[in-house]
């Protein structure tokens, strides 16, 4: 996204090759031709209006980001959990310790360690 103008310089090369193919056509060459101009001719646009759209696309997501963030920072300045901020539902059994020891009660749970003797 952060490389829409880049995409945009890329259909110059695109154009160029399309003109070289018409004038190549226009020499005697075969018709053929034609559809590798047509082809490079659309990927030319394409990338022109890729260039735009993802810049809009770059600022939106960057709000989006920005948004999020200050809503985190004022919930925690209020004392309140990020989640909470932002919406999300937790499942009861979200915390560690609950997920340990549902682990260690499942039947295939051997009591190994990662640590080896």
């Amino acid at each position: 996204m952060k490389y829409g103008l880049l995409a945009m310089l890329l259909a110059v090369p695109y154009l160029l090759i399309a003109a070289t193919y018409t004038g190549l056509i226009d020499q005697g060459w075969s018709g053929w031709l034609y559809v590798i101009a047509a082809i490079c001719i659309w990927d030319a646009f394409k990338m022109l209006v890729l260039g735009p759209a993802s810049l809009i696309w770059l600022a939106r997501s960057r709000h989006q980001e920005d948004t999020a963030r200050t809503r985190a920072l004022c919930a925690l300045a209020r004392g309140e959990s990020v989640a909470d901020a932002a919406g999300e539902v937790q499942h009861p059994a979200a915390s560690t310790t609950d997920l340990v020891s549902q682990h260690r009660r499942s039947p295939t749970y051997s009591g190994r360690t990662s640590e080896r003797p």
